[in-house]
């Protein structure tokens, strides 16, 4: 699951790099979101902090906190989720 988020997110960099639209950057966030809750399911709160903030960034949002505890973590992400709204197919440039 690691790697596939991994090369999701890559992806959704380079398409942000050639076409820097919302959608775009959507389609990047939604990965970190879940890579950050893959983290926390894990307990890796350092990686779910550093995927939280960079979801953060993209949706021009406040990061946590550089000491955020799991519940801050956690609220962050159903933040970020709810601004995010229902997964669904998209079309992409590219696809």
């Amino acid at each position: 699951t690691k790697r596939y988020l991994d090369v999701s997110i890559h992806a959704a960099e380079r398409a942000v790099a050639i076409d820097d639209s919302e959608d775009s950057r959507r389609t990047l966030a939604q990965s970190l979101a879940i890579a950050a809750d893959v983290a926390l399911d894990e307990q890796d709160l350092a990686e779910a902090r550093r995927r939280l903030a960079e979801a953060a960034r993209v949706l021009e949002e406040s990061g946590p906190a550089p000491d955020a505890d799991e519940a801050a973590l956690q609220e962050l992400g159903a933040k970020l989720r709810e601004k995010l709204g229902a997964a669904r197919p998209r079309f992409r440039p590219g696809r």
